[in-house]
């Protein structure tokens, strides 16, 4: 006969009403933890790929608003882009190029890493 590894038993115990307020302060309002708690709302895993993380920034803090990839890396596309992009920042809107010789989903993962907010083709 084995013995008895867990034993359940009733009891009942008489439990005061003693209140009990708190005394802490919280002498830090730095900016770390707002950063902290904004980094921590905004980050997310794809459900479907964990492996796949990005940030969701809301637009006005974001530091890079719009990222402008080319479908084609052709020679009559810089010019293009170039006058877009100084469009974009005539209404204030920051925006980068990217125009390595990654594919285009790399190329939009990189930016959903980043947290631009708008991507355009």
């Amino acid at each position: 006969m084995t013995p008895d590894l867990v034993t359940v038993a009733k009891e009942e115990h008489k439990i005061t009403g003693r209140w009990f307020t708190p005394h802490v302060i919280e002498p830090s309002f730095g900016l770390g933890g707002i950063l902290y708690s904004l980094l921590e709302n905004s980050y997310n895993v794809r459900p479907e790929d964990s492996d796949r993380v990005y940030l969701r920034l809301p637009p006005c803090i974001a530091p890079v608003k719009c990222c402008l990839l080319p479908v084609i890396n052709s020679d009559k596309f810089p010019s293009y882009l170039e006058q877009l992009q100084r469009s974009l920042t005539a209404v204030n809107l920051s925006s980068k190029i990217d125009d390595t010789d990654a594919y285009v989903g790399r190329r939009y993962a990189r930016n959903d890493e980043i947290g631009t907010p708008l991507q355009l083709q």
